[in-house]
């Protein structure tokens, strides 16, 4: 039998935080350089707050967002010589506007 996962703790703040984290570690030259984490530690944890009860339709979105932003990273690190030896990806801020009181 499949033990179900508490999602309860993971709020709308918390995964606001982690959507920004998320972005700037993705998004990191170090990582790209070092491959530190494997795209399947950042693709799990995006995936974990996908299926947070907690998650806004607009965070949802931006979840999708950064998942493929991060395969086409992940594609492209894959196909180069060396980690670090990309070409500018252009990339977009996640969160853009949630944070707005």
């Amino acid at each position: 039998m499949a033990q179900r996962r508490d999602f309860t703790y993971i709020t709308a703040h918390l995964i606001e935080q982690e959507i920004h984290h998320l972005a700037r570690m993705i998004r990191s030259r170090h990582w790209h350089r070092s491959a530190a984490w494997p795209v399947s530690y950042w693709r799990g944890r995006i995936e974990k707050l996908r299926k947070a009860p907690a998650v806004a339709q607009d965070q949802q979105a931006e979840l999708l967002s950064l998942l493929g932003e991060l395969e086409r990273i992940a594609a492209q690190l894959d196909s180069s010589s060396k980690y670090g030896e990309l070409s500018q990806i252009g990339a977009r801020p996640a969160g853009g506007g949630i944070c707005k009181a």
